[in-house]
């Protein structure tokens, strides 16, 4: 799986959260790692339990056109995509990638038989806005929709949203926050 959208959207949230509903251990790998090279990762993918979900977050940080992207990292691009593909045949593994810039990756790295579903996960709009202002205040229905109306088409990354719900404890005061915050 590839998720892609803006930074702040909730891909590595939504990584978690199908982990989580699938019932699958969740494993997360670095690239940066220095102990890691073409071999290792190979390995270390095929030695991951039965029934897991691997995340690699960032993609796009590592590798632009088949291009090291940062000097901390021994894997190449073609062992990265021969470590995918053979942690992908293996029953019961998900391989969720996720980026911020998906125009930016290579062709065979996200190929169909590679990726087998893209998800872009966009910025919230007024709706999911007012859902999250809900959460926190329940009971202020009648705010939250005022809140979706004077967002109109302004949206905002659900993490920035859920920082100033956190922040703001009073819904008048979150109320401002958020309108302030989409000018």
């Amino acid at each position: 799986y590839l998720f892609y959208g803006p930074p702040g959207t909730g891909k590595t949230s939504l990584a978690f959260a199908l982990a989580g509903e699938l019932q699958l251990s969740l494993c997360s790998l670095s690239l940066t790692n220095n102990n890691l090279d073409d071999q290792s990762i190979s390995d270390l993918l095929q030695r991951t339990p039965a029934k897991s979900l691997i995340l690699i977050e960032d993609v796009d940080a590592f590798f632009v056109a088949r291009e090291k992207q940062d000097t901390r990292i021994n894997v190449s691009f073609s062992g990265l995509l021969n470590a995918i593909d053979g942690v992908a045949a293996q029953e019961g593994r998900i391989v969720v990638l996720t980026t911020n810039r998906r125009e930016v990756l290579d062709a065979a790295l996200i190929r169909p038989g590679r990726i087998d579903m893209v998800l872009e996960i966009g910025l919230a709009a007024a709706p999911q806005i007012r859902a999250l202002f809900l959460r926190f205040h329940p009971t202020e229905i009648a705010m939250a929709d005022t809140l979706a109306t004077a967002l109109g088409d302004k949206k905002l990354s659900p993490a920035s949203v859920q920082q100033v719900l956190l922040a703001n404890p009073d819904p008048r005061e979150a109320f401002a926050a958020l309108t302030s915050s989409s000018s």
